[in-house]
């Protein structure tokens, strides 16, 4: 919510300032859609305020506040400027201007939109006067040849601020009171032939500030600051019969969502064709209830999804499976993205059109949606600076576009750091140069320390993208060109991880430094400062637990060397004796395991060396470490998977207590490795930090050097699995075997803190 936005209408209404409609990710991730690139494309620039635009097949008509045209590049004043009085159109797919349409109105233009079939444009708002001729507030062009329509001549009282076109009729609101010398209270219709007052005439108590056909074309959905549409309470949205003005129709929307008066309202509605789409704003006392985007069924105002997002929204577009937004919005909380920040409004942004999960709540008013269905904000987030001309501390007011271009317009000043005033465009990346890379103001110097011998731990804070959600990290030591690793992870601007890398078989006593480098889908990469020069340990740390499994133990492990009693799932798969513990697989589908619970830490190494007594028919045996069981969540586990014809797979996990497995990294056959029955093979895993985790894994065969290499590695961010926990070990018979029982003997278990 802004208090400054919307506090100023009398004033503005009396200078002729008018608000009003004051009211992706390129390669997305988890199957969400795409959007248009962040890049901001070249286009003619405007010198005030732009309040509302339409595209008709590949021009953009454009309604609002301004004297002067430019082209893009060229500051104010400066060549090529026209005269351009409040009206304009430009080329979505050049940025070019379209210079057949040039009216001159002879004060600022509100909003515009074009008729069901395109032939015509209509502009409404506070001009009496439109190339000279007399235009009352609202005029029609033919896009055809872009002239005026010389028959559309309906007369107003006041300010239109809001048209939608059916075959046969034109609906305006706004403030009048009176339409063709007839009185009409802030909604008229007429005849689009001959500009002749329609029947049609509901009566809202306070000004209309938007409205659309529904799809059916058989009635009319209005928003506005009204309490009621003719006579019964409304809360500033209503439905009417398209032909008689009744209110006889169903609109659920406003029996949730309730905007109205001098407090908020319903500001902007929309469709695609198939939905109704709309947005509201609050301001001053909390008399209205709702900021933020929400869909509803034409038919029923049946409520879809909203999404409780604070700020105030002055405009929407759905395009596809994309609901992009103008605004200031500054707390997406309650639909689970970005937290309340004042200080980064953001002024552009894209949702998607359907729902995928539920709001949160109550919301920072004591507002509570958390029953209702919300959609997710994607990745896309440009820049638009807010400009000065209506004094109002905002930036964009006004998105339209189709499949392939979204365009802003507004009064911002710049994109993305660039000159471009007031419009602006975006494409498909296919259309876009794709050049909106990481940020590198966003990715810190990394950290390097050394506690272990022969290691060095990088840390870092991962940065953003405006529009990749997925970058990958690369680090490299001592100002070489070769990365030591690679990892992706996602990344928002308010959801930055923290990646570490361990960089291993350093000689004890030798100095080195780290930068980090973040690369986006397209190749767009900012490489980090380099960090301090850090001295390799020569510190052996002693392990927090360690087993060599030299006693004797009929039922269960007994207790470690160090790190206490092992737990067990029951005791009769376990024994330990000459000198190695044993896990038998009785049967197939068993699956004991057994952990020390008395240790617990975040970041660890666990090695341990284990063999089979057979090879398992069906599907196999696996064996598995785990890195860090956290009690009441789960555990993270490196899965080596032993097959019968010898290869050998490894796999990492995540386990829930109840056993449920999740592979968050893929199997992945160890190149080289086989093994039989008695085969000793030699399995580590590491965890390392949290929110997210990066978990890591190799495989070997003992009597050979431990490969430098991770097999697999992921990150992992999981709620409930991101604290400190004890290590174990698990087994898995697969459901298929014939052979049971598998005894698996296990030897050499050594836990020390990674890093």
């Amino acid at each position: 919510m802004r208090f400054g936005a919307l506090a100023a209408v009398a004033a503005l209404a009396a200078s002729g300032v008018s608000l009003a409609a004051a009211h992706a990710d390129t390669t997305p991730i988890g199957g969400l859609p795409a959007t248009v690139s962040a890049d901001p494309l070249p286009t003619w620039q405007l010198n005030g305020v732009v309040w509302s635009q339409t595209v008709v097949g590949n021009t953009v008509y454009v309604a609002g506040s301004f004297t002067r045209a430019r082209p893009p590049g060229v500051a104010v004043g400066g060549a090529g400027e026209v005269v351009a009085n409040n009206a304009f159109a430009y080329d979505i797919t050049t940025g070019a201007r379209v210079a057949s349409f040039h009216p001159q109105l002879d004060a600022q233009s509100n909003v515009v939109v074009a008729s069901p079939d395109g032939s015509r444009v209509y502009f409404g708002g506070d001009f009496s006067t439109v190339d000279g001729q007399a235009r009352s507030h609202i005029a029609a062009f033919d896009t055809a040849t872009n002239t005026l329509s010389s028959t559309f001549k309906p007369v107003l009282s006041s300010r239109v601020a809001t048209i939608t076109v059916g075959p046969s009729a034109v609906y305006a609101g706004g403030w009048f009171t009176k339409a063709n010398g007839a009185a009409r209270t802030y909604l008229a219709a007429f005849n689009p032939a001959n500009g002749a007052l329609l029947p049609w005439a509901p009566t809202p108590d306070d000004t209309v500030m938007s409205m659309v056909l529904a799809p059916d074309r058989s009635r009319v959905i209005i928003g506005g600051r009204f309490l009621h549409l003719n006579g019964a309470n409304a809360y500033g949205m209503g439905s009417v019969d398209a032909t008689k003005g009744t209110t006889t129709l169903p609109w659920a929307a406003n029996t949730l969502i309730r905007n109205s008066g001098t407090a908020g309202a319903i500001d902007m509605l929309r469709t695609d064709g198939t939905y109704i789409y709309g947005s509201g704003y609050v301001f001053g006392t909390f008399g209205s209830n709702f900021e933020g985007t929400f869909s509803a069924d034409p038919l029923t105002g049946n409520i879809r999804w909203l999404n409780d997002c604070h700020g105030d929204t002055y405009d929407i577009a759905p395009i596809g499976q994309v609901l992009y937004v103008a605004s200031h919005e500054h707390d997406c909380s309650p639909i689970g993205a970005f937290p309340d920040n004042k200080d980064f409004e953001h002024r552009a942004t894209a949702f998607t059109t359907y729902a995928t999960g539920k709001n949160k709540g109550p919301d920072s008013w004591g507002i509570d949606f958390s029953s209702k269905a919300c959609g997710s904000i994607l990745d896309w987030f440009p820049t638009l600076v807010p400009g000065t001309y209506t004094g109002q501390n905002q930036a964009a007011w006004s998105v339209t576009g189709n499949s392939n271009y979204v365009a802003y317009g507004g009064e911002f000043p710049s994109v993305n750091g660039l000159a471009q005033q007031s419009l602006v465009r975006f494409a498909v990346s296919n259309l876009a140069p794709n050049k909106s890379g990481p940020l590198a103001s966003s990715l810190p110097t990394p950290t390097a320390a050394s506690g272990v011998a022969g290691k060095v731990t990088v840390t870092w804070r991962s940065t953003w993208d405006m529009d990749n959600q997925n970058l990958t990290y690369r680090v490299f030591r001592d100002g070489g060109t070769t990365a030591l690793s690679a990892t992706t992870s996602p990344s928002l601007f308010w959801s930055r991880p923290v990646l570490t890398f361990v960089d291993s078989d350093l000689a004890p006593g030798s100095k080195h430094t780290y930068r980090v480098s973040a690369t986006d889908a397209f190749g767009n990469s900012v490489t980090s400062a380099t960090s301090a020069s850090v001295t390799v340990s020569s510190n052996v740390p002693a392990p927090f637990a360690s087993d060599t499994f030299t006693r004797t133990v009929a039922s269960g492990w007994g207790s470690a060397n160090v790190g206490g009693g092992w737990s067990t799932s029951s005791a009769t798969p376990w024994a330990v004796a000459n000198n190695v513990g044993t896990m038998t697989l009785a049967a197939a589908g068993a699956a004991p395991s057994t952990y020390l619970g008395s240790v617990s830490k975040l970041s660890t190494s666990l090695a341990f060396t284990f063999s089979s007594n057979k090879v398992g028919t069906g599907g196999g045996t696996y064996v598995s470490a785990l890195g860090r069981r956290v009690s009441g969540a789960g555990d993270y586990r490196a899965q080596v998977h032993l097959l019968t014809n010898g290869t050998v797979r490894l796999a990492l996990v995540r386990a829930t207590s109840s056993g449920a497995l999740t592979v968050i990294s893929p199997e992945t056959t160890v190149a080289g490795l086989t093994w039989a029955a008695g085969t000793q093979l030699r399995v580590r895993i590491e965890v390392l930090q949290s929110n997210p985790t990066t978990v890591r894994a190799r495989v070997w065969k003992v009597g050979t050097t431990e490969p430098p290499g991770w097999t697999s590695s992921v990150t992992d961010g999981t709620s409930g699995f991101q604290s400190a926990g004890g290590v174990g070990v698990a087994g898995v018979l697969s459901t298929t075997s014939t052979n049971a029982p598998v005894v698996i003997s296990v030897d050499d278990l050594q836990a020390t803190t990674a890093g």
